[in-house]
Order: C-alpha cells, then structure tokens, then sequence
C-alpha cells in the first residue's frame, strides 16, 4: 500500500492568495465561455418546452474541468511537491471554470416544468462528471 505524503506549502495565506488567482481566472474563462458560445437562436434541443432549461453549455464546461483536474492530479501535478501549482490550478482555475452548483439551480428551475428531466439532469450530471474523473486519470497514467 502506498503511503500519501502531504507537503503543505510554507505559508497557507501564499496558498489562499492562489487558490482565489486560479478561482477569478477560471471564473472568467467560463463566463466569456458562456457568453461566446451562447446560442444566437433555439437549438435542435431547445425544440421542447423544457428543454431551454438544461444548461447544455455548462455541462460540457463542468465534465472537461473533472476530466483536466482528475487528469492533471493523477499525472503532471502528482508531485506532493507541487502544492503551490496544484492549489492555482486544481481548486483555483479548474474550481472556478466549473460550477456544479449552477447545474443543480438550474436543475430546480427545471423541476418545476419537468421533474422527471430535472432527475435526469441531476443524476446525470455526477454521473458524467465520475466518468469524466476516471477518464482523466486513465489518460494521464
């Protein structure tokens, strides 16, 4: 069995300061995302009523953050030694690009138009993001 080795970096403020740069830039990157790819006119799947309510866009922005962030702990930032790089990315800009809890807002909105479909969302959207988190590390061993 492999021993885990935390190295925690000299000043825990250094780390903080960190994790909020990779947040606001990871923040940014999804919101200029969104707003770049938001569609000019209803989509094939925006046909039916409840549909609009599925946040498509943010579901593929979420499941590319798991598979990067399982992919980048599993491979390129493995090394306890790491940490500072590890905190930017991982919780930072990988934290900030991804937002699970606006899936699960829009989940609610959805509820009310159809529960079934916001189940599904639910259920589908951690569903993806373990497969996304098991890819990425597959890819990276």
């Amino acid at each position: 069995m492999l021993a885990t080795v935390v190295v925690m970096p000299r000043s825990p403020l250094q780390a903080f300061g960190l994790v909020f740069l990779g947040g606001v830039v990871g923040t940014l990157v999804r919101a200029l995302v969104l707003i770049a790819s938001a569609p000019a006119s209803r989509s094939l799947f925006q046909r039916a009523a409840w549909t609009h309510a599925i946040p498509w866009r943010l579901i593929v922005i979420n499941t590319l953050g798991v598979f990067l962030a399982a992919y980048v702990l599993a491979g390129p930032l493995r090394d306890p030694r790491r940490s500072l790089v590890r905190a930017f990315v991982v919780p930072g800009i990988l934290g900030g690009l991804t937002s699970y809890s606006a899936v699960f807002t829009d989940a609610h909105t959805l509820w009310t138009l159809e529960p079934v479909a916001a189940a599904v969302l639910v259920a589908g959207s951690v569903l993806v993001g373990v497969v996304a988190a098991w890819a990425g590390q597959r890819v990276a061993r």
